[in-house]
């Protein structure tokens, strides 16, 4: 549809998204971007890079066609120690490109077509930010004995998430603090057990609360956001939020303590 349009000009926002060539949406970006009619492509992004630079090929390739090469392979080659490595006799050697290589070189070639912008650069068209570190003590009962070896990634995480359950109490008195003061608040968890938590014990205050996790479709979680802002209007309002469902493209500028 959008190409029968015949657009000259391409806009993407959250342009991280580009970087697996094999997604749907990517795709289609590029089958929008390298029509004949289109002369201007632009990407928006605050993160062009989530996790290693070879996440950066499709981006570019989407934007500029062949700056890179024809193929994902070259680039991995040169600027992300991309090399074959042998895993096993059964099943013998494999592609890996996860690091990082050339990198001068690399921003060399980027500066030609990217424009980057820092926070001191935009700060006065930013809000003033306040950060309070608030020291909690764990209950003895949450605390967990020495195994005398924290290799295991497993028994680290059970340790961790012991310790949390120890301080949700204390979490939930401050979040009832800033609500009964007024504030619209947001309460950022890596467990949606804790969110829904969080949501059950300060609902009884007679504010709106609502929570937002993996399970939620995206275009639900902004009917619920849209919910929460117009709501906000009127008085204080709390949304409890796993910090991978609310961390890109989303407003969260109705909650004035996060």
């Amino acid at each position: 549809r959008i190409n029968a349009w015949g657009p000259q000009q391409v806009v993407w926002d959250e342009g991280h998204m580009l970087q697996t060539e094999k997604s749907r949406r990517s795709k289609a970006s590029k089958e929008i971007a390298h029509r004949p009619s289109v002369t201007s492509r632009i990407v928006l992004t605050g993160t062009p890079l989530m996790n290693r630079v070879r996440d950066l090929w499709n981006l570019v390739d989407t934007i500029s066609p062949g700056r890179f090469g024809k193929n994902c392979f070259s680039f991995q080659r040169i600027h992300c120690d991309g090399k074959f490595e042998e895993i096993s006799r059964d099943i013998g050697a494999k592609w890996k490109a996860e690091g990082a290589t050339n990198i001068l070189q690399l921003q060399k070639r980027l500066n030609h077509f990217v424009l980057r912008r820092t926070t001191e650069e935009v700060q006065l068209e930013l809000p003033e930010k306040t950060r309070q570190v608030i020291r909690l003590e764990v209950p003895v009962k949450f605390h967990s004995a020495n195994s005398g070896s924290l290799i295991d990634k497993r028994l680290i995480n059970a340790i961790l998430a012991k310790a949390v359950d120890g301080k949700v109490p204390q979490v939930v008195d401050l979040l009832r603090d800033h609500l009964e003061g007024g504030n619209s608040c947001i309460g950022f968890t890596y467990r949606q057990s804790i969110a829904e938590h969080l949501v059950t014990q300060l609902a009884p205050l007679g504010i709106m609360c609502r929570f937002i996790h993996g399970g939620i479709l995206p275009s639900k979680r902004q009917a619920i956001l849209n919910e929460l802002r117009e709501e906000s209007l009127k008085g204080p309002v709390f949304l409890a939020a796993t910090i991978d469902t609310c961390a890109t493209a989303i407003d969260l500028t109705f909650a004035t303590v996060a």
